[in-house]
C-alpha cells in the first residue's frame, strides 16, 4: 500500500469551510480509498512524520492491546501494520506526554465556560486544534517536566491529557459516527507552549481560580506563586527567588526529581538565565531541611536582622542565635552582613574583635553545613568513616579539605569554599594496554547514589576543561571549577598508593586473550560511546530465544547471517580479512527481523543496528569500537542513488583499518583496527553496473525473502525487545576453552571446508568461497555447541547451507571488469547502430568486417559516464586480444589505438578498434 501524507488526503482549506457539517464532508477520496485505509494511512503519518505515539482504539476509546509500554517507546512500523490488520476499523489514540512531546487540553461540552476566566487573563496562543464529538483537542508542546492528568470538579468540562494519558485523534470514528477532524492540522502551525495558567493549574492542583470581575475567588494562593515562579525573575532577584521557590517545594514535599525539573525551569526563564549548578545548590540547600518545616527564608532573614539590631549585651553576639543568624546573613544575605557587623562594632566598641567574630561565624556556617575544621596536625581520617558506600576503600581525604555528604568544603579567610556541593573522589586510572595512556575515574555522591564519569587526565585537571563534566550531571561551574580541581589535584597525591590501576580497552571483541562481552575479566571499556556499549548485555529467556532460532534456521538465508554473527570472533584467530554480506529483495519479506535477530546474539538489536544514514567517519568509528563483532547496517536505499559513496564505503569497511588523521598536539592519531563481519541489508544491491570487481569481491550479496512467512517476522521483531544477548557469550567461552587445549582446531576446520568448497565450485570467487567457509565453521560450531547438535548431522547442514549460498552468487567470469566493460561495450553499440552507418547525422564511427572503430573521445565520455576507466579498460581489452593495437619507437611500445583513414574526411586519424566476439570467446 503506498502511503500518501494526509495532508494530501484533506484540502488544506477543508477543515474551515465545512466546519460543523456533515462530518463525511471533511475527508476526501482518494482513488477509491476506503475510510479503514485513510485510519492506517493516518496512524503512519502520525508515527513517522510526527514523531507521536500511536495505539489502536475501539469505538468506545479503550485500548485493543495493553498501551502501557508505549508511554516509554514507539510502536514500530511492523507493529502498527499489524494492529490494523487484526483491527482494519481502528481509531488512532495519540499517548500525550514525554514519548510523544505533546500535552492536551480537551475541552466539552460547558468546558468553555470553564476556560473563559482563564483566557480573558491569559489568551489560548495559536496551536493544533482538532474537532471532538462535543468540544475540541487543544495540542501543546510538552513543557519537559512531568505534568499528570487531570480531571477537577470545580473545572467542568475542562480536562487535561499529559503523562499517562491518550487522546483520539482524527480521522477517528465516534461510537456516535461523527468523525473527529482537524481545525488547525499539526502541520500547518508549530506546537505553542503550554500557557501559563495550564501549567499552574497541573503543578499546583489547589491553585486559586483566576478572577472573573464579582470580586470572588477560589482557594488560597500560596506564599510562593508558581506561575510568577516558573516566569522567571530579573538580575537582582534571581538567588533570593530560586531559593525562595526552592524552599516553598520542599516545605511541600514535592518530589526531588520533580523539584529539580521546576527549579531549572524558573533558572532558565530568569533574565538573564541563572546558572544551572548554581540554581542546583539552592536546591541542595533547601533540601537540607526537614520536608514540611521549612519557613520563608524571607521571613528567616528578617528575625535574624531584627534580633542582631536588638542585642544589648557582647555574649548575646556569641549565642546560638546570634551565631545563626549572622551566618545566616552571610551565606544568603551579603549585602546586609556587613552592615549588621558594623553596627555591633559600633556598639561594643573594642570590645568586640571582628576577626575572631569572623572565625566564629566560618566555625558556624561550617557546621551547620556539618562540616568539622580539622586541625593541621591532625591526620586525615579514611573517607569510609565518613561517607556511606563508598565505592573504593583506604581512601584519605587531603589535608584542609572537608568532605561530607554536603560536598567538599575548605575554610580560608574570607569563610568557606565550596569547591563542590556533592562528594566527588578520584576511584581509578584507567590504563589503555593498546595505546598505553590513562584516564581518570571519578564518582560523586548524588541522587542517593553514586555516579561514575570516566574523563582525559586533561579534563579532569583544567579549570575551564572541567565544566565540561557538568553535562554529566557533575555540579560544577566556572566560578567552582578551580577550587574543584585543586581538590582532585590534592587528593591523588593524598591517595597516590591507594587509587587503583584498572586495565581498560576502547574497542569490544577480543583484548589479548579476553572478550568482551562475555569474557572481560577485569578489563574495563574506556569508550566515550557509553551507549552503544549499554546494548552489549544480556535480557530475557535463553530457552524462548533457542526457539526462535531453531524456527529461523530453516529458513536458508536468514540462517547463513545468523552464522555469520557467530563467525564474526572467528576472523581473527583464522587470520582472515573483513567482508560485507548483504540482504536485498522486495520489501517486507523479514530481512530487518532477520539482520537484528542476528545482532541479538551478543545484545540488545535495537541500541547496537545502525543504518546507511551516517557519514563514512561516523561508520569508521563504530566498527572500530565493535572490532570484533558484527556490525549490522539497515536499510541500503536510504542513500539512493549515491553509488560512489556505498562503492567507497565497502572499500573502507572492508580495508580492516581506518584513515591517517593529525592529531592537535603534532603527529598522527591512533589508527582505527577492526576484524569483523559486516551485516546489511536493502531494497537495492551494493553494487550496480559501474561498480568494480574489487567492491563484488568484498561484498556477498544475496538477493531473495530471508523470512518469508511475515506474521514470523513480527514475532521475531516483538520478542527481540526482551530477549537477547545470551547465545554470543556462550560461544565464545567455548572457543576460548578450545583455543587453550586444540588451538589447531579451528585452522584445520576452515582448511578442511575452502578446500572441499573450491573444489565442488571451482569458478566461484575465492574470497567469496572463504567467507562462507568461515560461516559454514560458525555455524558447524553453532550448531554443536548452541543447538546441541551432534557434529556429523551439523557438518552435513552446515555444508548444504553453504552450497545454497554458493549456488547464488556471481561466478568469476561474471564479476571480470574486462568482461563487464567489453558486454557493456557491445549493449551500447547495438543501442548506437545508426550513429555508425555511413549517412548518419552524428557519426561515433564506423565499422568493418569483424571489427568496430570508435572516435576516442566518444568512447572515453560514455565509458566514463557508465562508471568505468576508459584507460584501465582498453588495457584489460589488449590483454585479452579484444582491441587491435600497434607498435611504435625502437622500444615497440603498445599503443592501444590504430591509425585509419576516416572515411568520412579521408583524414588519418586515431581509432579505438574493437574486435566483435562471439558471447563463447569471451574468457
Amino acid at each position: 500500500m503506498n502511503i500518501v501524507a494526509p495532508e494530501k488526503l484533506i484540502s488544506p482549506n477543508a477543515t474551515m469551510r465545512h466546519r460543523r457539517k456533515d462530518p463525511a464532508q471533511l475527508y476526501l477520496k482518494i482513488e477509491g480509498e476506503s475510510m479503514k485505509n485513510q485510519l492506517l494511512e493516518y496512524a503512519l503519518y502520525y508515527h513517522n512524520t510526527l514523531q507521536w505515539s500511536v495505539i489502536p482504539l475501539r469505538k468506545d476509546k479503550k485500548s485493543f492491546i495493553k498501551w502501557e509500554e508505549f508511554q516509554t517507546r514507539h510502536a514500530s512500523e511492523e507493529e502498527i501494520l499489524s494492529w490494523w490488520k487484526e483491527w482494519p476499523n481502528a481509531n488512532i489514540g495519540i499517548i500525550t506526554g514525554q514519548i510523544s512531546g505533546i500535552v492536551v487540553l480537551d475541552i466539552d461540552g460547558e468546558g468553555a465556560k470553564t476556560l473563559a476566566p482563564f483566557v480573558a487573563v491569559e489568551p489560548l496562543p495559536q496551536t493544533p486544534k482538532s474537532i471532538t464529538r462535543n468540544g475540541n483537542h487543544y495540542i501543546f508542546k510538552h513543557p519537559g517536566l512531568e505534568v499528570r492528568n487531570f480531571v477537577r470538579k470545580d473545572l467542568a468540562d475542562m480536562h487535561f491529557r499529559g503523562d499517562g494519558g491518550y487522546i483520539v485523534a482524527p480521522p477517528s470514528i465516534h461510537e456516535t459516527g461523527h468523525i473527529y477532524s482537524w481545525e488547525v492540522q499539526p502541520g500547518e502551525i508549530a506546537l505553542a507552549p503550554m500557557p501559563k495558567f495550564l501549567l499552574k493549574l497541573c503543578i499546583e492542583r489547589d491553585v486559586m481560580l483566576p478572577s472573573t470581575g464579582s470580586g470572588k475567588s477560589g482557594k488560597h494562593q500560596k506564599k510562593v506563586d508558581a506561575e510568577n515562579a516558573l516566569s522567571g525573575v530579573p538580575e537582582g532577584q534571581r538567588d533570593a527567588s530560586i531559593f525562595q521557590y526552592a524552599c516553598s517545594l520542599r516545605s511541600r514535599n514535592v518530589e526531588l526529581a520533580e523539584a529539580r525539573q521546576l527549579i531549572l525551569t524558573m533558572a532558565a526563564n530568569c533574565s538573564p538565565p541563572f546558572s544551572e549548578s548554581q540554581a542546583l545548590i539552592k536546591l541542595e540547600q533547601a533540601w537540607k531541611f526537614e520536608p514540611g518545616n521549612v519557613e520563608d527564608p524571607i521571613t528567616l532573614i528578617k528575625n535574624a536582622i531584627s534580633f542582631l539590631e536588638a542585642i544589648n549585651a557582647l555574649e548575646q553576639v556569641y549565642s546560638p542565635d546570634g551565631m545563626n543568624g549572622l551566618a545566616l546573613l552571610r551565606t544568603n544575605e551579603p549585602s546586609q552582613y556587613p552592615l549588621i557587623k558594623q553596627a555591633l562594632k559600633k556598639k561594643f566598641g573594642t570590645e568586640l574583635n571582628l576577626n575572631e567574630l569572623e572565625k566564629a561565624v566560618s566555625k558556624q556556617i561550617a557546621e551547620n553545613n556539618k562540616l568539622r575544621i580539622v586541625e593541621g596536625n591532625e591526620p586525615p581520617p579514611l573517607l569510609e568513616q565518613v561517607l556511606k558506600n563508598l565505592p573504593v576503600k583506604e581512601l584519605r581525604k587531603p589535608h584542609s579539605w572537608n568532605i561530607t555528604e554536603n560536598g567538599i568544603w575548605q575554610d580560608s579567610k574570607y569563610g568557606p569554599i565550596c569547591a563542590c556541593p556533592v562528594p566527588v573522589i578520584i576511584t581509578g586510572r584507567l590504563h589503555n594496554w593498546e595505546h598505553a595512556d590513562y584516564k581518570t575515574e571519578i564518582q560523586f555522591y548524588r541522587d542517593q547514589c553514586w555516579k561514575k564519569i570516566v574523563a582525559n587526565n586533561a579534563t579532569i585537571y583544567d579549570n575551564r576543561a572541567i565544566i565540561q563534566l557538568a553535562n554529566k550531571d557533575l555540579p560544577v561551574s566556572s566560578n567552582s571549577s578551580k577550587h574543584l580541581v585543586r581538590f582532585l589535584e590534592e587528593f591523588q597525591r593524598e591517595n597516590l598508593e591507594v587509587i587503583p590501576v584498572i586495565k581498560s580497552t576502547s574497542h569490544l571483541g577480543w583484548v589479548d586473550s579476553n572478550f568482551i562481552p562475555g569474557v572481560a575479566g577485569d578489563i574495563r571499556i574506556d569508550s566515550e560511546d557509553n551507549f552503544t556499549y549499554t546494548g552489549y548485555h544480556s535480557a530475557g529467556d535463553y530457552t524462548k530465544w533457542l526457539k526462535l532460532a531453531t524456527r529461523i534456521r530453516n529458513y536458508p538465508l536468514a540462517r547463513f547471517i545468523l552464522s555469520a554473527s557467530f563467525a564474526a570472533p572467528l576472523l581473527r584467530l583464522l587470520g582472515q580479512r573483513v567482508y560485507i554480506i548483504h540482504l536485498w529483495g522486495p520489501t517486507r519479506f523479514g530481512k530487518s527481523a532477520a539482520l537484528k535477530f542476528a545482532l541479538s546474539v551478543w545484545g540488545d538489536p535495537d541500541i547496537t543496528l545502525a543504518n546507511f544514514n551516517a557519514t563514512k567517519t561516523g561508520l569508521e568509528r563504530l566498527i572500530a569500537f565493535y572490532c570484533d563483532l558484527p556490525l549490522g547496517l539497515d536499510e541500503r536505499q536510504v542513500v539512493g542513488d549515491k553509488q560512489g559513496f556505498i562503492d567507497s564505503l565497502v572499500y573502507l569497511l572492508g580495508l580492516g583499518k581506518g584513515k591517517a588523521r593529525g592529531a592537535k598536539t603534532g603527529g598522527l592519531q591512533d589508527f582505527n583496527y577492526w576484524r569483523s563481519i559486516v551485516l546489511t541489508n536493502g531494497e537495492m544491491p551494493l553494487a550496480d553496473s559501474s561498480s568494480s570487481a574489487g567492491i563484488r569481491t568484498r561484498a556477498l550479496e544475496l538477493y531473495g525473502r530471508p523470512i518469508d512467512d511475515e506474521e514470523f517476522a513480527v514475532e521475531v521483531h516483538q520478542s527481540l525487545r526482551d530477549c537477547f544477548g545470551i547465545p554470543g557469550p556462550t560461544f565464545v567461552k567455548k572457543i576460548i576453552e578450545v583455543k587453550k587445549d586444540t588451538p589447531e582446531q579451528f585452522g584445520d576446520g576452515y582448511d578442511a571446508i575452502f578446500k572441499h568448497l573450491t573444489k565442488k565450485w571451482p569458478d566461484r570467487i575465492s574470497s567469496h568461497i572463504s567467507a562462507v567457509s568461515i560461516v559454514t565453521l560458525a555455524d558447524m560450531l553453532a550448531s554443536q555447541w548452541i543447538f546441541g547438535i551432534r557434529e556429523e548431522l551439523a557438518t552435513e547442514q552446515a555444508l548444504e547451507l553453504a552450497g545454497e549460498i554458493l549456488n547464488s552468487l556471481e561466478s568469476v567470469k561474471e564479476i571480470d571488469d574486462a568482461t563487464r566493460s567489453y558486454q557493456f561495450f557491445m549493449s551500447w553499440f547495438s543501442s548506437n547502430y545508426e550513429h555508425f552507418q555511413e549517412r548518419a547525422d552524428e557519426k561515433y564511427g564506423f565499422q568493418q568486417i569483424g571489427t568496430i572503430f570508435v572516435y576516442p573521445h566518444i568512447f572515453e565520455k560514455f565509458m566514463g559516464e557508465a562508471g568505468f576507466n576508459p584507460h584501465r579498460v582498453l588495457k584489460d581489452w589488449a590483454e585479452h586480444g579484444w582491441i587491435e593495437t600497434e607498435s611504435w619507437g625502437q622500444e615497440q611500445k603498445k599503443r592501444l589505438k590504430v591509425k585509419k583513414k576516416d572515411p568520412q574526411t579521408n583524414v588519418y586519424i586515431y581509432w579505438v578498434a574493437i574486435n566483435r566476439m562471439d558471447a563463447g570467446d569471451i574468457k
